[in-house]
């Protein structure tokens, strides 16, 4: 799920000692994973909790238990990705942007609906289930951006958040000392 990037320019790094910039790096991969910890933190509430007068966007955990963080360390570009996890991953697009109107499978919606609804007969749960998908054929599915809103959220915090975890990794080598990070 892609919201959008954030870059920081580092000035002086090429005039460093590879220590320094060997703890810098340090740094900004620490304080990626910070982020991503605040991120996964924002859409897990977003999921769980009602938006723009729509109900939670899930009935169970799993989406919401799926979410991760991932960091990938380059030399002059770490990426944090935040996204949802296999099976969830398939209609995480969907439940943040929305769906154009399309007719889906009313079998892969019952299990929703018996949990959602309480529903226990089969027969009374797939008329709910038939009667949310002819309304997604007419119109569709509306986003709950849980990625998106999250991403708001964070973004403006990240550059201090890494900033921090920088100054934390410089410290350590300037002391000698192992630093834990905050």
């Amino acid at each position: 799920m892609s919201t959008g990037g954030m870059t920081m320019t580092i000035s002086g790094l090429d005039q460093a000692t590879e220590e320094v910039r060997v703890a810098v790096h340090r740094g900004v991969l620490t304080g990626l994973e910070a982020v991503g910890v605040v991120a996964v933190k924002d859409v897990v509430e977003n999921t769980r909790t009602p938006f723009a007068s729509m109900p939670p966007a899930v009935a169970t955990g799993n989406f919401a238990n799926s979410i991760f963080a991932t960091v990938t360390p380059g030399e002059m570009l770490s990426r944090l990705l935040v996204q949802a996890g296999a099976p969830a991953d398939v209609y995480a697009d969907p439940l943040n942007y929305g769906a154009r109107a399309h007719m889906p499978p009313v079998n892969a919606l019952l299990p929703w609906v018996k949990l959602k609804f309480g529903v226990e007969d089969e027969k009374s749960a797939l008329r709910i289930a038939w009667a949310i998908a002819i309304k997604q054929r007419r119109t569709g599915m509306r986003g709950r951006y849980m990625f998106d809103r999250a991403a708001q959220v964070i973004d403006p915090e990240a550059p201090s958040i890494i900033e921090r975890q920088i100054a934390i990794a410089l410290r350590a080598v300037e002391g000698g000392a192992d630093v834990a990070s905050a």
